[in-house]
């Protein structure tokens, strides 16, 4: 039915000043379904017929199951060329005016027309041709406040809206209530965050190939803030670099232009035949509403979905019968209502009525090969509002189909096939849409705009059933050895949401720790300058300096001919004697500090490095020298000596015999020297009791706090979709919350230290994510690789992220704790509470430990693993090979809001998991 070329009467005069008037005539224009800009592409909603309320076809329909062919330009299209991406279908006529805003509505859940929310209260909003329902290539600013009745005001900068009138934009954001959709944190001043910016990037699309259009939000340079914003274009080819600005037409570079080249220097430096696959597509500074309006949940298909054949475990319900792949549909077929056909209302699920009206409509499907249009049952929903009329639709997922909007229907193998892309290559969507776009070329047909894709299949995945999978059939529920790490792998800060719930953060119910405090000299020798020295002496001066020759060169040293030898002046043997006796005598002075301690100990240290043995010559054992390093190590004694081996070391010092030297083997260090030093057995017997005197000392003084209670589980949310929001999963349910320990400093500022720690690490705490990044995420791992669950950081890794997820997720410790800075994770564990993790090793992979210059050998694993062979199939490089995995997504991630990339590492993650556990079955 045509529209009228009136719809709505025009409003000539203007509140506004002169300068700001908008001509009247060309005011008209706008609603002048037969008036075309010459210089503006349109994008179009489909073609804009609605047939009166009929079960049957109308006339001028296509044969159904018939393949869709090329239309007229911008009446259906992919993404990259401005199109459609949606069917109307509305069986009941309206009035021109609710039909078209109807019509604007389902584009910008669609994303045929774009709504985005930049930082602040401003939106961008793209332009809307009421005559033709199509999306321009203009694009105006929205800006809202709070009103004196506690509601809302807006005003826009289109046309129709300068003269007072509601346009589409402004009524969209009214009847559909866009402000409750926007994170509360987008439009705050976040913590910490950069003052906002002068130019916003608020959508990045790739079109073509080879060819990357960049979107700018860019302040005002006037005293009109809303009206001054400009829309800054940057277009990237591999011709070079195009800028346009909607302020100053036709000029290649003006005020807007270079804010956007000073807020992002990087994109004036692009090499385009380089740099276009490095860049993507993304609107990482914007939040689009058509994705908050029709996200995961809000789809026509709603009922849980199998995950991919090809990922599927024994142990995976099956919830119904699977289709063939849907590739090409029937001719005739028509998809009709059930009992399980719903409408996605936003009060709950409006169920279909059998008694009640029943029309049919057309639909796009969607499939691996190309495009069809469909016929389907459907039914006005009696509940949703008017102005946001739905229709009750089928599920479709026993046919293998998607229903995301009644309009839009999309293959599951289509979208599995991303799944599988996305997890076995670095595949981003746009590289992924290009490829797809091509193959649905060759039958003549456009796949559906990319920002469309991207909102199915995110809403797809979210149903699939990725339930179950986080967990080893070797290692078990709650595995003995867990193994920790970081990556990078991050989203904008700007998208942090209040919902983000790392386990570090504590809640009211979080028990308080008031009792512990900072317990410093938990070292076994309590005397800094001592555990230097002692250091300083396992290296003594060689032997071979005293001698009055020298051999010129290393490869000499045992040569036979005097001609190769050098005499050294009296001067250089006098150096070199000074330095013999400075070590000698510290070597008297350790000996003697340490008799103090513990004699035997002072005396094992001296007939190995008092003079005696220098002057013989005699080499120590590495056993000893390994046992003394231990000795004066900066590490707590609790790292050598845990609770599990301090029992063991009892049980030895009782019956100190050679059968139960097995006893030792938690303690490396005795173990090896007791093992391989038998004549020295009696001195090596007394420096354990030394040991275990004062591994009980610093264990009773840690020890302050009764055992850690478990939470109430009511104060525990049973939302299983809740990590969605969190961005916290874990196979592990909550246990406990995170416990408040309000005496110590560091849990007052509650923020990690980074940088050098001091003479106890020589490796520096990763700085993971950029500036505009968040911290990425922390990663658990079995020692199969297989990953028990994740939780996002919002600024950068640290301890206390490794702390609060074993503490609030296990009931009881893991035995053997591997992290590449376990050396500093081990004492902030046994500060904060000792009993839980009393029986905990924690080690250093192997892969880490090279950077380790001044942790003691007690750190390593591998220390272990050569004493103890049930440690050998401990593969320490398990998180290293998932993190490697993991690093195909960190591109896509980078570009995503919180949700989404929350979802999508998820996904990758399951689906790692799946077929390593499929391998190990």
């Amino acid at each position: 039915m045509p529209r009228k070329a009136t719809k709505r009467k025009t409003l000539e005069s203007s509140d506004e000043q002169e300068g700001h008037a908008f001509p009247g005539a060309l005011l008209a224009s706008v609603n002048d379904h037969l008036w075309t800009s010459p210089v503006k592409a349109q994008r179009s909603a489909g073609p804009h017929k609605r047939a009166p309320k009929t079960s049957g076809r109308t006339k001028g329909q296509r044969e159904r199951g018939a393949s869709v062919e090329q239309e007229d330009e911008g009446s259906l299209s992919g993404g990259a060329d401005g199109g459609a991406d949606f069917v109307l279908g509305s069986a009941d006529a309206l009035d021109d005016v609710d039909a078209d805003f109807e019509d604007y509505a389902d584009a910008v859940a669609s994303h045929v027309a774009g709504y985005y929310h930049i930082p602040g209260d401003l939106f961008v909003v793209q332009g809307w041709d009421s005559g033709r329902s199509r999306s321009t290539n203009a694009w105006y600013h929205l800006r809202y406040q709070r009103s004196d009745d506690d509601g809302w005001d807006t005003g826009c900068t289109c046309p129709k809206a300068l003269n007072k009138n509601l346009c589409v934009h402004r009524r969209y954001f009214k009847e559909y209530e866009v402000e409750s959709l926007i994170p509360q944190s987008s439009s705050e001043v976040i913590e910490d965050a950069d003052a906002p910016s002068s130019a916003t990037l608020f959508l990045r699309r790739m079109i073509g190939s080879y060819h990357i259009e960049s979107l700018f939000s860019v302040m005002s340079m006037s005293s009109s803030e809303l009206k001054g914003r400009a829309i800054v274009t940057n277009e990237l080819s591999r011709r070079g670099i195009e800028w346009k600005c909607s302020k100053d037409i036709g000029l290649l570079s003006c005020f807007h232009i270079r804010t956007v080249q000073e807020e992002y220097p990087g994109i004036s430096s692009l090499d385009a035949s380089n740099d276009l696959d490095d860049i993507g597509d993304s609107s990482s500074d914007s939040i689009s509403v058509g994705d908050l309006a029709r996200g995961p949940g809000s789809t026509v298909s709603y009922l849980p979905i199998h995950v991919p054949l090809w990922s599927r475990l024994p142990s995976d319900q099956k919830l119904y019968e699977e289709p063939p792949p849907m590739r090409t549909p029937h001719a005739g077929y028509l998809f009709t209502l059930d009992a399980d056909s719903t409408c996605a209302c936003r009060s709950g699920r409006t169920r279909f009525d059998p008694n009640g009206d029943k029309n049919v409509r057309d639909s796009k499907l969607y499939t691996i090969l190309q495009v069809y249009t469909v016929q389907m049952e459907v039914q006005p929903c009696p509940v949703c509002p008017k102005a946001r009329r739905r229709s009750i639709g089928p599920d479709l997922r026993t046919h293998g189909i998607f229903n995301y909007n009644n309009s839009i229907l999309v293959s599951h193998e289509l979208l599995d096939e991303y799944t599988s892309s996305f997890t076995s290559s670095e595949t981003p969507f746009t590289a992924w849409y290009t490829q797809l776009s091509r193959r649905y070329s060759l039958s003549g047909s456009h796949f559906m705009g990319d920002d469309l894709f991207r909102a199915v299949w995110f809403a797809y995945v979210s149903l699939q059933n990725f339930d179950n999978d986080m967990s080893c059939t070797v290692c078990g529920p709650t595995p003995d050895t867990v193994i920790w790490d970081g990556i990078t792998l991050a989203f904008g800060r700007k998208h942090v949401q209040g919902s983000l719930r790392p386990p570090t953060v504590t809640t009211p119910e979080s028990v308080n720790r008031p009792n512990v405090v900072s317990r410093p000299h938990q070292q076994l020798l309590v005397d800094r300058s001592l555990r230097k020295n002692i250091r300083s002496t396992l290296h003594p001066p060689s032997k071979d300096s005293l001698d009055d020759e020298l051999p010129t060169d290393s490869s000499s040293k045992n040569a036979k001919s005097p001609s190769k030898t050098t005499k050294l002046t009296e001067t250089q043997l006098r150096r070199v004697a000074l330095s013999v006796k400075d070590h000698l005598e510290r070597v008297d002075s350790v000996s003697s500090d340490l008799g103090k301690l513990s004699q035997e100990l002072g005396q094992l240290y001296l007939e190995n490095y008092g003079s005696a043995a220098y002057a013989s010559g005699r080499m120590v054992t590495p056993s000893l020298k390994n046992l003394f390093v231990q000795v004066a190590a900066e590490e707590s004694v609790l790292q050598l000596v845990n609770y599990s081996a301090l029992v063991n070391l009892q049980k030895f010092l009782t019956k100190p015999t050679p059968d139960m030297v097995y006893l030792l083997r938690p303690i490396p260090a005795f173990y090896k020297a007791i093992a391989q030093n038998k004549g020295e057995w009696n001195l090596l017997v007394g420096i354990m009791g030394w040991v275990e005197t004062n591994t009980r000392r610093v264990l009773k003084e840690l020890i302050v706090e009764g055992t850690l209670p478990v939470a109430d589980p009511t104060t525990i949310s049973n939302d299983s979709r809740e990590w969605i929001k969190t961005g916290c999963y874990y196979s592990m349910p909550i246990v406990r919350h995170r416990p408040v320990y309000s005496n110590l400093d560091w849990e007052r500022r509650r923020k990690e230290a980074t940088g050098q720690r001091g003479d106890r690490c020589g490796k520096y705490y990763s700085q993971y994510g950029e500036r505009r990044l968040t911290g990425g995420i922390m990663v658990c791992w079995c020692s199969h690789s297989i990953c028990y669950g994740f939780h996002c950081i919002p600024k950068s890794e640290g301890r206390d992220d490794v702390f609060s997820a074993m503490v609030t997720r296990w009931k009881v410790a893991p035995t053997r704790v591997i992290y590449d800075f376990a050396c500093a994770l081990g004492p902030y564990c046994m500060l904060r509470e000792p009993m839980f993790f009393a029986n905990t090793f924690f080690a250093i992979d192997i892969f880490h430990a090279t950077g380790h210059s001044k942790c003691s050998p007690a750190a390593f694993l591998s220390e272990y693993m050569n004493v103890d062979t049930r440690l050998e199939y401990i593969n320490s490089s398990a998180a290293e090979c998932g993190n490697g995995a993991l690093r195909r997504i960190r591109k896509s991630v980078s570009y995503m809001g919180q949700e989404r990339a929350i979802i999508y590492t998820k996904i990758f993650l399951s689906i790692w998991n799946r077929l390593k556990l499929n391998r190990l079955d």
